[in-house]
C-alpha cells in the first residue's frame, strides 16, 4: 500500500468521527428540546383538566324596580358544577329575604344564575362578601369581593 492509499483512509477515518460526533450532539440536542415539549404539553394538559373542574362564581347586586325587591345575583363563569354555595356577609348589614335565614344556593351549573331575595339594612357598600362553594376540583372554595349594594 502506498503513502496516499494511508491519507485517503485516515481521512475517511476522521470524516466518519466526525459525523458521528455530529450526530450524537445534535441528537442530545433534540432529545432535551423534545423533553421540555413534552413536560410543557403535560403541564398544559393538568392546568386544562383542573380548570374543567374548577367553577368560579362572582357575585353582583340587582334591584327590581316593578317588584321592589333587590337580589344577589351568583354566577357560574367556570366550566364545573358548583355545590353547596354559601355566601357570608355581615348579618348587621344585609338580610336574607326567605325561610332559612342564610344566604345559600344548592347548585350551579356552568354558565348559570342564581338570585337569592336580600334586605338591605344600612349602608350602600358591604365591606366584603365571601362566596364559599365546592366543586369538582376541592371543597370549601373561597371567593371574597366587595359589593355595592343599593338602598330602597
Amino acid at each position: 500500500m502506498n503513502i496516499e492509499t494511508y491519507i485517503s483512509l485516515g481521512l475517511s477515518i476522521l470524516a466518519t468521527i466526525g459525523t458521528l460526533y455530529t450526530y450524537i450532539v445534535h441528537t442530545s440536542k433534540l432529545n432535551s428540546q423534545q423533553k421540555e415539549i413534552n413536560s410543557y404539553y403535560i403541564k398544559h394538559l393538568k392546568e386544562e383538566n383542573e380548570e374543567k373542574k374548577k367553577a368560579v362564581l362572582e357575585c353582583s347586586a340587582e334591584d327590581d324596580d316593578k317588584e321592589s325587591i333587590s337580589y344577589l345575583k351568583i354566577t357560574n363563569k367556570g366550566k364545573a358544577c358548583a355545590y353547596n354555595i354559601r355566601i357570608e356577609v355581615d348579618k348587621d348589614e344585609i338580610l336574607p329575604m326567605s325561610n332559612d335565614d342564610e344566604l345559600t344556593c344548592p347548585n350551579l351549573r356552568s354558565g348559570e344564575t342564581c338570585k337569592l331575595p336580600y334586605f338591605s339594612c344600612c349602608s350602600t357598600f358591604i365591606d366584603q362578601i365571601t362566596i364559599i362553594w365546592d366543586d369538582d376540583f376541592e371543597p370549601n372554595r373561597k371567593y371574597t369581593q366587595k359589593l355595592k349594594l343599593g338602598i330602597k
